[in-house]
């Protein structure tokens, strides 16, 4: 087994080394990203249509590309200016126009809306049904 093994070796030849590539690897994520502001508005007007029309959305893209500092600037532009007010009745809640989460890869809806809720860090009180 172990000479089948030898001669599979030497017939594939020697591997070559990565080395360089690596190193290019490790420059280029070293780097300093730098997203142009052109794009990021871009993005700002895509996501603003979204809320106003109240649809949930979701950015993709490769590594490195700026989609969390694009989401974060928004989420930031979008605060509100003020305090919750003081809740006339318990059932008035603080809107949150804008957030941002990071569900796991393959998220159902009861998970993302476990995210959202963990967000916002809302009590929800356990009813009970007669």
């Amino acid at each position: 087994m172990m000479n089948e093994a030898k001669v599979i070796a030497e017939k594939l030849g020697k591997i070559e080394s990565d080395e360089q590539w690596v190193q290019q690897e490790i420059a280029r994520l070293n780097r300093k990203s730098i997203v142009a502001l052109e794009h990021i508005k871009e993005l700002h007007d895509w996501l603003d249509g979204k809320r106003k029309s109240r649809r949930s959305c979701r950015i993709v893209g490769e590594s490195r590309t700026g989609k969390t500092i694009a989401c974060e600037s928004y989420v930031l532009r979008n605060r509100l200016n003020k305090k919750p007010q003081e809740r006339q009745t318990k059932n008035q809640i603080p809107i949150e126009p804008v957030i941002k989460i990071m569900p796991p890869q393959k998220c159902g809806a009861k998970d993302l809306f476990r995210e959202i809720i963990e967000y916002l860090k809302f009590r929800a009180v356990k009813a009970e049904y007669c």
